[in-house]
């Protein structure tokens, strides 16, 4: 039996896709498993036992560098952002170190000799790969506290992943191309009708549907965008609530002139003041029929309902 075959002497390339290099040295390491378990290795131990340590080293070794990687790369998507670099100062020159050990000192050196068994055992990479997963697990911790001070403010950035908030974070000076992250704070938000003069300003809102309602007053789209989308959201639901008063006060002049009726109010009002005229019209009948004993008043509300469903 010869243990130096090609079949420990295969070539692993740290570039290719994790998955495919996992499979290679799992596949090694049941071929070891099996050789240890024969009654004719005692000959082979020393070389079994070798092989078997190298390909532990190797598993080591790529967990660690599919680590690194993962982190890495979701990092500097992050860290490309101007706001991010502004508020987290610090953790923006750290990155920029791990950045550094990273490419000059690992990548570099794998792609010298990209020999698996030779970057695991002669290289002495590991250590110096635990010690960026903790700098980056560091970083990525005070990141998610910097992103959680945006979503105290407005907590519907917790609707959003951590890419979405820094993307969001990055353009809070555009907010023309912020507008197409608003279906994913708001619900059937379309995008928001601006004004464009000294500042940017917004004027009303627009639906999936496009329907459009003017904002009860114009609201600036300046400095934070945490704040003046927290700002949007009280003036949406101010104009909301008096949109549905005056819409109410208008049905009860117009009960049987609904379609015109519906087409002057926005439809979310439309409906909520029906079901609340629907509600009171409903109580009243009871009250009135539990008074005189009789199901006559009932009876006519429903008559009277179903005439405005087929109108």
């Amino acid at each position: 039996m010869n243990c130096t075959n090609s079949l420990f002497f295969a070539f692993y390339f740290i570039n290719r896709a994790p998955d495919e290099i996992i499979q290679y040295v799992e596949e090694h390491t049941a071929q070891i498993s099996t050789i240890k378990g024969t009654r004719h290795v005692k000959p082979f131990q020393t070389e079994v036992d070798y092989w078997e340590k190298s390909i532990a080293q190797i598993s080591e070794l790529c967990d660690g560098l599919f680590n690194v990687q993962r982190q890495w790369l979701y990092m500097e998507g992050i860290f490309t952002s101007d706001d991010v670099q502004r508020q987290l100062s610090r953790e923006t020159t750290e990155f920029k170190y791990i950045n550094m050990i990273w490419q000059d000192e690992i990548i570099a050196k794998i792609r010298e000799n990209s020999n698996a068994l030779y970057v695991a055992t002669k290289l002495n990479l590991f250590d110096k790969i635990q010690s960026l997963l903790k700098y980056l697990e560091n970083i990525q911790k005070k990141m998610e506290d910097y992103l959680e001070t945006k979503r105290a403010i407005f907590p519907r950035f917790y609707f959003i992943s951590n890419e979405e908030l820094v993307e969001i974070l990055s353009l809070s000076r555009q907010p023309d191309l912020i507008q197409i992250h608003l279906k994913k704070l708001f619900d059937n938000i379309k995008h928001l009708r601006l004004l464009i003069k000294k500042t940017i300003l917004a004027n009303g809102i627009q639906s999936n549907e496009d329907e459009q309602i003017n904002l009860i007053s114009t609201l600036s789209l300046e400095g934070n965008v945490e704040n003046w989308l927290k700002d949007l959201e009280i003036k949406m639901q101010i104009t909301v609530r008096e949109y549905l008063k005056n819409s109410l006060s208008a049905l009860k002049l117009q009960l049987k002139k609904r379609d015109k009726w519906i087409k002057d109010w926005p439809s979310q009002c439309c409906v909520t003041a029906s079901e609340i005229e629907w509600t009171s019209a409903t109580t009243k009948a009871l009250m009135i029929c539990q008074a005189d004993g009789s199901l006559k008043p009932l009876k006519k509300l429903f008559h009277s309902q179903r005439q405005v469903k087929l109108d």
